[in-house]
């Protein structure tokens, strides 16, 4: 292992013993032989038992982990959290990611807890939250991996990292792109692309929900019978309908919106009207 670039994290966790003297020694015997720990400490203090582990794995996802793993193994088979001068930190994820350790994590008052968080590839971290309420500060947008500590934590409360989806410049999510298979080159440009030479560039058939890998999936007009218009649509979109009687004009009598999609085409019926009319028809942004 390469220890030219060790961070040393010192934790300490407070639990009461429900084991006899030779149960909890039992319990350190078990924890030594895996030899994954330089340090570990139990020290008793009026019936509590301060838990220290320090190790010298670096701030990597198996350091937490490993802290997380030794906690449980106490908790499970050793040791139980006393209710006093004991916090629990509810740490969680929304979005795609990891946060290690996760879930309920027991502290010391006034003590450290140090946290991973992972978004997984083609996503960021966006905020982190302490009872729905934001730390602050801002969060670069290609900002995957994270180490945080909560510092002396004096109460219960809950921790929890926001991931989201990266996107392009044009707003296309870079994993819209990737499930796509269009992951030549940079994002930005690609979504500039006409990849299956329909006539819509790559970033248009994301807001039109159609396969910019498809030339038969391309959102256009169908038919347009008098005052009848029909075109292609994708479920879960919604379309706007706009009318002028001025094709080089602007289409400003909007006849409909929020129009839900009934794939695999919609279709509009105007009010009948005696001049020539012209039918402009989109997605809802």
């Amino acid at each position: 292992m390469n220890r030219s670039s060790q961070v040393h994290f010192l934790r300490h966790l407070i639990l009461q013993s429900t084991a006899q003297s030779d149960g909890n020694n039992f319990c350190q015997t078990q924890l030594d032989d895996e030899g994954s720990f330089p340090s570990i400490q139990t020290v008793p203090a009026n019936g509590v038992w301060i838990l220290k582990v320090e190790d010298t794995f670096g701030g990597d996802a198996g350091t937490v982990h490993a802290f997380s793993l030794i906690t449980s193994f106490l908790q499970t088979n050793c040791l139980s959290p006393s209710t006093n001068n004991v916090h629990t930190l509810t740490a969680s994820v929304n979005g795609v990611g990891t946060i290690t350790p996760t879930g309920a994590v027991v502290v010391a008052d006034g003590a450290n807890m140090t946290f991973l968080i992972q978004a997984q590839a083609y996503y960021h971290i966006a905020d982190i939250q302490t009872n729905g309420v934001s730390v602050g500060g801002s969060f670069q947008s290609n900002l995957s991996k994270l180490i945080y500590t909560l510092s002396n934590v004096t109460a219960n409360l809950s921790l929890q990292a926001l991931i989201e989806d990266n996107r392009t410049s044009n707003n296309v999510p870079e994993i819209w792109l990737v499930m796509h298979g269009l992951t030549n080159g940079n994002f930005n440009s690609t979504e500039l692309l006409d990849s299956d030479n329909d006539g819509l560039l790559n970033w248009k058939e994301f807001v039109a929900g159609t396969d910019p890998t498809n030339a038969a999936s391309v959102f256009k007009l169908t038919d347009t019978q008098e005052n009848l218009v029909r075109w292609f649509s994708v479920s879960g979109e919604t379309y706007f309908v706009n009318a002028s009687t001025n094709l080089l004009g602007t289409f400003s009598s909007p006849l409909g919106s929020n129009i839900l999609a009934t794939p695999p085409q919609n279709t509009y019926t105007d009010s009948p009207v005696g001049s020539i009319k012209f039918y402009q028809v989109g997605v809802d942004p």
